[in-house]
């Protein structure tokens, strides 16, 4: 692929193993400075331009506890009331620079970083497979709708019962994939 980017750009926003990245564009309010830290690293992979690199100084702050920190509710939430916008939402490079962070000793943040890991293993490796499960139940969704359409699948003579509200709701929320979005638990008969 042919790059838009200059040489001196390309350089400036390759990614690094250590690098935080972060969204500083997004049209919803709630993924402004959502963080990922760059475990590989490529010659030709560069940071995208909805994204910003955060480099932590070797010496004075891990990568992968910058992510833990960027990750906390109230940390984030200074990223969120920074953004300016309406319809699109904006980080700029002082807002960034403003958040404020703890930076305990470089030893105590692995420790904690170490810590943390081993606390989420179960619910980070829960959330891996029914993650896993929605993308094959979507995949399956979607083959079956273009099975339908392309008259593949014949579903007229198909006899479908009522489908209760409350379950119509889960589906709706579900598929919106608005993390805020709450529904009451209801039964399902």
């Amino acid at each position: 692929m042919v790059a838009t980017a200059s040489k001196d750009e390309i350089e400036r926003f390759r990614i690094k193993i250590g690098d935080v990245i972060i969204t500083k564009d997004s049209e919803l309010w709630s993924d402004i400075g959502v963080p990922a830290v760059v475990r590989y690293e490529a010659d030709d992979l560069v940071c995208g331009y909805h994204l910003a690199i955060l480099r932590p100084k070797a010496d004075e702050l891990s990568g992968e506890f910058l992510l833990r920190c960027l990750q906390d509710r109230l940390i984030a939430t200074q990223l969120h009331v920074a953004a300016n916008g309406i319809t699109r939402y904006g980080l700029s490079q002082g807002s960034i620079k403003s958040c404020l962070i703890p930076v305990p000793p470089l030893g105590e943040q692995g420790e904690l970083v170490s810590h943390l890991m081993e606390a989420t293993r179960d619910l980070t490796l829960a959330i891996s497979k029914a993650q896993a499960e929605i993308d094959l139940i979507r995949e399956y969704r979607t083959r079956l709708v273009a099975d339908v359409v392309t008259g593949q699948l014949d579903v007229r003579h198909l006899d479908l019962p009522e489908v209760e509200e409350s379950l119509i709701e889960a589906i709706d929320a579900v598929e919106s994939d608005d993390p805020d979005e709450e529904l009451e638990a209801q039964e399902v008969e």
